[in-house]
């Protein structure tokens, strides 16, 4: 969240400079991205305002505009195409301004006209902007003034990360309640509107069908405004310094009240509501219009919609129906300022996955009492900035409905026993209350009403936990724990730290993602298995928890890889989680052991060509592993398709006959749906498989020599080397030290249909020196056994 400095201090009073206020936002735990100093980096830059356009050259989009600048005087000025009205009053830079990095403006010439300045934009002027349009002044600046009459530039913006369970600190009130709290200061008191003169006329029947569906639900009706005014440059100011889009005066005037009180107003075009206002369940099949004009069926009962006579004009909380969206003609306006039921609007976020960006509702984290003030407040900035005439507010609230409230038991000694340190009672009283708890003290214990806006505190640990926050964590002082107790070490660790430790060696980087995962990614990955979905996700791409580690190794690979990072090794261990529907626990917790590898296997030089990894690559890593826990002649990799590898380059991998994990190159279509144009390999062990064995792998090392022998076979192209390699493993038993396959050939000597493979045999006793007869009869044995199991041919 950004915000400006200035503003804040609207709401209470800040006297410390930055370094002090950066480290009270960090002890409250909120982090603090930047507070950063706005800088004028510009000077002489006029209030110009158009006067006439005459366009030059309709195949460049270049126009010529006359620009009024004061004192009876006029500038040409030479620009690009925009949205030109006469009367605009922009921002003039002149040959006399001077713009970031010691710019100057030269007079220019196009088919005989000259510019005499130019039209600013933000960036122009060095001013941080989320877009590239020129700057618009609103109709009180006076033509010819320096800009710098109009801007405040004695401010600071402070971006700072808000825990996702306090939307209550998202906007000024809120981050001034807890300044206030911190340092026991008030918060001004300032009138959050002047008088408003009602029209009673302007009335609109407003229903509510249930009251649990809207405990309390305002409206108003405002007409004949102009939209197309401009809200003044302190306010959209503000807004820029907040990131916030500048789209019409009604929307910046609702995105400005919202980030002082936290709360929306979501507004409609009248002319489009049919007779009345009724707020209800949806029926089967009705459909609501988009933004876009696209017709959404809503094909699911319960879910909150707000309707006129003949139709729905909101699903409840979503901003993206066509009446809401207001254009330039837009002159008649309905203003909602509601609490809708957040159980069915995050039940339809759910099934419907929407967009964050279209959710727009008040949930039960806000002050109730300001829902008639936040809508004073807007219809007092809409009257004064576009004129109008406004209604009296529609209220057909039920405050019967309104969450229930309850206390929490805190109990003062206690307190001070948690915490292993004393806080004085009265500190601890005075912290509550500026909270804005109710307290019903008797004695030692305190019953505690938290305030509405404050529906994370549910627990006496909550409570005590704010006590702490406020009274300062670097207060508590630090008392290590006296004792002798060794703890013990468990096997099972060791294994994990042994196997980190090999694969940091080889150049992986551990990396630790979320147990939730997004559906979409893990439905492509395992589309026959249902992971199980969150109740209550805190995004729609965290809603399920994750069948295997592959999906948050995948997501951060595509998070380097949009980053031009490309080269990728990485590596996880973590809990997955597995429906289990057939006992009394639906879900069956398994540790695996993952790891990604991507890119290529060497930095180019000017006499290497760059060269990306492969299965073999990974294959090698995964033998190292291996050879942690087994003999590796007793680990036997067997083709196997899985719907997350590519056909043909996968394996499921077995100890004996038990499996224990796989390893391929990633689906096709997984990788063009992630946009990964480099191989994608990747592993999976299963953890608590591998612990079966010893941790301890011990081999006698022989004194005798190790002799090699190599066999070139003929063999039909379906047949896979690994069962080649298994049957030699079986016939020469304990003599064998090592096997692998060294060469595959294709070629004019080859039958079609048929390969050549060479095999590298090593033996080795470990009572004697074998002898070469002995050497030629174990190899005899293994052709013979090969003959009579595939047809093979012994090539010479």
């Amino acid at each position: 969240m950004r915000f400006s400095r200035n503003w804040l201090n609207e709401f209470i009073d800040i006297s410390e400079n930055s370094k002090l206020l950066y480290k009270q936002f960090t002890m409250l735990g909120m982090e603090v991205n930047s507070i950063t100093s706005i800088y004028c980096m510009f000077s002489n830059i006029i209030v110009g305002e158009i006067f006439n356009v005459c366009c030059l050259s309709n195949k460049d989009g270049i126009y010529l505009v006359k620009v009024f600048v004061g004192n009876d005087f006029f500038l040409n000025v030479i620009s690009k195409k925009f949205s030109f009205v006469i009367g605009m009053k922009v921002a003039i830079a002149t040959i006399e301004s001077i713009l970031p990095n010691s710019l100057y403006i030269k007079r220019q010439v196009f088919k005989n006209f000259i510019s005499d300045g130019i039209i600013c934009s933000y960036h122009v002027l060095g001013i941080e902007c989320n877009n590239f349009n020129i700057i618009i002044l609103p109709n009180y600046v006076k033509a010819g003034k320096d800009i710098l009459n109009y801007f405040d530039f004695k401010d600071k913006i402070i971006d700072i990360s808000i825990n996702y369970n306090r939307s209550d600190c998202q906007n000024m009130l809120g981050l001034a309640r807890e300044l206030s709290v911190l340092s026991f200061r008030n918060i001004k008191e300032f009138d959050i509107l002047t008088k408003i003169n009602i029209n009673n006329s302007n009335y609109l029947p407003i229903t509510v069908e249930d009251n649990c569906l809207s405990p309390i639900y305002l409206g108003r009706i405002i007409k004949n405004i102009n939209i197309n005014n401009i809200i003044p440059i302190w306010m959209s100011e503000r807004l820029r310094r907040s990131d916030i889009v500048l789209v019409n005066s009604v929307v910046d005037i609702i995105n400005y009240v919202f980030l002082e009180f936290g709360l929306f107003v979501n507004v409609f075009d009248l002319d489009f509501i049919d007779g009345r206002i009724n707020i209800r369940l949806n029926k089967l099949g009705e459909k609501i219009i988009l933004i876009d004009n696209s017709d959404f069926i809503l094909n699911d009962t319960n879910i909150l919609v707000v309707g006129d006579n003949n139709k729905i004009i909101e699903i409840a909380g979503f901003s993206n129906s066509k009446y809401c969206v207001l254009g330039k003609k837009t002159k008649n306006l309905f203003l909602e300022c509601a609490l809708f039921s957040s159980k069915i609007i995050n039940n339809f976020i759910i099934n419907n996955k929407i967009k964050t960006n279209f959710i727009r509702f008040n949930s039960k984290n806000t002050d109730f009492s300001f829902f008639r003030r936040v809508i004073d407040r807007v219809t007092y900035f809409i009257l004064s900035i576009c004129g109008g005439e406004a209604g009296s507010i529609i209220d057909v609230s039920d405050l019967n409905f309104l969450p229930k409230k309850y206390y929490i038991k805190l109990n003062y000694k206690k307190i001070n026993l948690f915490i292993g340190h004393k806080i004085s009672y009265k500190f601890i009283i005075k912290t509550l209350e500026f909270i804005g708890c109710i307290l019903d003290i008797n004695d030692d214990i305190l019953n505690v009403y938290p305030p509405y806006w404050r529906s994370d505190l549910l627990t006496e640990e909550d409570l005590i936990e704010e006590i702490i926050r406020f009274y300062g964590y670097d207060k508590i002082p630090d008392i290590p724990i006296l004792g002798n107790n060794i703890l013990k070490t468990f096997s099972s660790n060791l294994s994990i730290d042994r196997v980190k430790t090999l694969l940091v060696d080889k150049g992986y980087h551990e990396v630790i993602t979320y147990g939730f995962v997004d559906n979409d990614l893990q439905t492509l990955l395992y589309p026959k298995i249902n992971g199980l979905s969150v109740l209550n996700p805190f995004s729609l791409e965290k809603s399920v928890m994750r069948l295997s580690l592959f999906t948050g190794l995948l997501t951060v690979l595509q998070y380097n890889v949009n980053r031009q990072q490309n080269d990728i090794s990485i590596f996880e261990f973590g809990v997955c989680f597995l429906p289990k529907l057939t006992t009394d626990f639906i879900v069956k917790e398994r540790l695996l052991l993952s790891a990604l590898l991507s890119g290529t296997k060497y930095n180019e030089y000017w006499d290497m060509l760059s060269v990306n990894v492969d299965f073999y690559d990974l294959k090698g890593t995964i033998e190292s592993v291996l050879s942690l826990f087994y003999d590796l002649n007793l680990i036997n990799f067997k083709a196997k398709e899985y719907s997350f590898l590519h056909p043909g380059k996968s394996a499921s991998i077995y100890y004996k006959n038990i499996y224990i994990g796989c390893i391929g190159v990633i689906h096709p279509l997984i990788a063009k749906y992630l946009v990964f144009d480099k191989p994608v390999i990747l592993f999976e062990l299963i953890w608590n498989r591998l612990l079966a064995a010893s941790f301890f792998n011990f081999n006698e090392i022989s004194v005798f020599p190790v002799n090699r022998r190599d066999i070139s076979l003929l063999v039909d192209d379906n047949i896979y080397v690994m069962d080649i390699i298994n049957i030699c493993k079986k016939v020469i038993g304990k003599l064998l030290v090592n096997i692998y396959l060294f060469d595959v050939y294709y070629g004019n000597s080859i039958p079609k249909g048929y390969k050549s493979i060479s095999i590298a045999i090593f033996l080795q006793s470990f009572n004697k020196t074998l002898e070469d007869y002995e050497i030629s009869i174990i190899i005899d044995k293994c052709v013979c056994y090969l003959q009579n199991r595939f047809n093979i041919k012994l090539r010479y």
